[in-house]
């Protein structure tokens, strides 16, 4: 007789009910790194680096802003589910053998996935253009 499939908690739900302090905590520039875990510190490089991609935090709109926010917060569930995954598939892949169907955790993560995707589309996926002076700007900062 075969032993069962030893059941595991994916922890999306309990993500879900911390994602707001999560987030407040990725975003707290005044919370040093070495308080922040992994994740957390994984979450805010890539604000950071999205942030950097849109401009800045100064040519960013506070709607902009927000809509970021949330896509840091479905970035963080996607990456929990794609570990929780690679884990399941370790153990007896992602198939469920009696029902010869995909686990409900792959479609799960494949809707996360396309929303993140929504969202990064709207915020925009092309990189804003450096802020480059005028001439007479750079001139009269080099005469100073």
């Amino acid at each position: 007789m075969r032993k069962p499939r030893p059941y595991l908690h994916s922890g999306a739900h309990t993500l879900r009910k911390s994602l707001p302090q999560l987030l407040e905590r990725v975003v707290d520039d005044n919370l040093p790194s070495e308080q922040l875990s992994p994740l957390e510190l994984a979450a805010r490089e890539w604000r950071g680096e999205v942030l950097a991609d849109l401009g800045g935090p100064e040519q960013v709109a506070a709607t902009r802003m927000a809509l970021l926010s949330a896509a840091v917060g479905t970035w963080i569930i996607l990456h929990s589910m794609d570990r929780y995954l690679f884990e399941l598939a370790a153990q007896d892949g992602l198939v469920n053998r009696r029902s010869r169907r995909a686990f409900a955790i792959v479609a799960d993560r494949q809707r996360v996935a396309d929303s993140l995707a929504r969202q990064l589309e709207t915020l925009g996926l092309d990189r804003a253009p450096a802020k480059v002076p005028t001439l007479a700007d750079y001139l009269q900062e080099k005469a100073q």
